[in-house]
């Protein structure tokens, strides 16, 4: 009869397949709340950038499983069967979400305004425990203010060894650390200062940087090194100071 019960009420939320019924109704554990918001948040701050995947992983399911404590019944196998198949429900839509990002690693208003699928709604503290994943995967703002200038100088120091005319013994630092050098007291600064940090509702510091970086592959390397960097970048250079700072890096490889 249970059995029996649990595949009308599949049937007829649309939510769960066969198999994951006759999951349910087995018993056992299961991929929990907390282990799928945890892989899908992950996978977004892979996708946006360098990140020891695992140790993020363990920081996010132990941030969320503080928050759902029916995320531990799900993994000792402790739901019982509607429960199991609620959860169904849920896990796969989170696994639907894969590579929609923005709620986890957009701008700070997209962020803010994430929530989980409708379908999870039902789980232990929902909200909280997807804010936890959030939290534990976002970049922070000192975090942010060391990739804006890497990426930056990263950049730079890719087009000039793509490109011919440049003379690396005309100095004797790589371009890169010659770049991050000459940008080391905005690094701090910028760290010290909160420029990139998060906000609740939006800080347009982080934001212009974040569009700034996604918009770096655009130019071309004979734009990059004429100086003609994206605009967002520009803007969150900030000064001209900066932007002269950039220009005399690349100049000092250039032998034409």
């Amino acid at each position: 009869m249970l059995n029996r019960t649990l595949l009308v009420l599949a049937a007829a939320s649309g939510l769960v397949g066969c198999d994951k019924v006759k999951d349910a109704a087995a018993g056992g554990a299961q991929e929990s709340y907390c282990e799928a918001l945890c892989t899908w948040s992950v996978e977004c701050a892979a996708d946006a950038r360098d990140v020891d995947a695992d140790a993020l992983m363990e920081e996010c399911l132990a941030a969320t499983r503080s928050v759902s404590a029916s995320c531990a019944d799900a993994e000792d196998g402790s739901l019982n069967a509607a429960q199991s198949a609620t959860l169904s429900g849920c896990t796969d839509a989170i696994a639907a979400k894969a590579g929609e990002c923005d709620s986890i690693t957009g701008l700070d208003a997209q962020v803010a305004a994430g929530t989980p699928p409708g379908s999870c709604t039902s789980q232990s503290n929902a909200l909280d425990t997807f804010h936890a994943a959030q939290d534990a995967v976002i970049e922070s703002g000192p975090e942010l203010c060391d990739r804006f200038y890497s990426d930056i100088c990263g950049t730079i120091d890719s087009c000039i060894q793509d490109t011919t005319g440049f003379d690396y013994d005309a100095v004797g630092t790589a371009p890169y650390d010659l770049c991050l050098s000459a940008f080391g007291g905005q690094i701090s600064e910028c760290a010290s200062s909160g420029k990139y940090d998060r906000s609740s509702t939006a800080n347009p510091d982080r934001e212009v940087a974040q569009e700034c970086l996604e918009n770096l592959g655009e130019p071309t390397c004979g734009d990059i090194l004429s100086g003609d960097i994206p605009a967002t970048c520009a803007t969150a250079l900030g000064d001209s100071s900066q932007l002269t700072a950039l220009t005399d890096v690349i100049q000092q490889y250039a032998t034409r």
